[in-house]
């Protein structure tokens, strides 16, 4: 039950209830991430199955990894759908964190001096930004299968809108940023970031369907 208390507890922070929102330090955060995983994982892993889907990882990110990793390059087509749900939830969204807390603490900390309660509380906001996306990004996973069309809606909205507000919800609470002039120079911040990563998306992993299908609209 206890890693079920961890994701009701996200789920709450999810639909904003302050009183979940809690200071963790760095242990309590990877305790606590590594909980959602171990609950969401197997989760992706038989949607996988059911969907014939790869947990909304981009592809070309699967297929580097399998090549760096020939041993797993077997004939057996289960591979993808094991690996993509350990690469999705214990690498991409962790690395997620590092870059925000880095990010943030950059430019929040150091440039626009916005924050003043340490780095628990950037560590602790991100934690709850990606464990977020990692509960509640498998609703892109039926859209994929049957109708693609809305499924990078779905994703974009579960994947980065919706976590993206929760790590601004969960900051402002935790550095008890009142102050009208402290919430504009974080909104502008945060805007910093979306320029950010719009621009690495579209260097990065320019050619995939679903940047594309946002890109012909800009």
């Amino acid at each position: 039950m206890f890693i079920i208390d961890e994701v009701i507890k996200q789920l709450k922070i999810a639909f904003f209830q302050k009183d979940s929102i809690q200071l963790m330090d760095s242990k309590e955060s990877v305790i606590f991430f590594l909980k959602i995983a171990a609950f969401i994982i197997p989760i992706y892993i038989i949607l996988n199955f059911v969907f014939h889907s790869y947990s909304t990882i981009p592809l070309n990110i699967l297929n580097t990894f399998l090549t760096f990793n020939s041993k797993l390059q077997v004939s057996n087509i289960f591979i993808p759908e094991i690996i993509s749900p350990f690469l999705l939830v214990l690498l991409f969204y962790p690395l997620t964190i590092i870059v925000n807390f880095i990010y943030f603490t950059f430019f929040g900390t150091y440039i626009f001096k916005v924050f003043n309660h340490g780095y628990s509380a950037l560590l602790s906001a991100a934690v709850y930004a990606a464990a977020n996306a990692v509960l509640l990004r498998w609703l892109a996973l039926p859209f994929e299968h049957f109708n693609s069309l809305s499924a990078p809606i779905i994703l974009v909205i579960t994947g980065l809108i919706w976590p993206i507000a929760v790590f601004f919800y969960a900051l402002v609470n935790l550095e008890n940023l009142s102050q009208s002039s402290r919430r504009l120079a974080l909104t502008v911040v945060m805007c910093a970031l979306l320029f950010l990563l719009y621009f690495l998306l579209t260097l990065i992993i320019g050619n995939h369907p679903i940047i594309q299908y946002f890109i012909q609209y800009f």
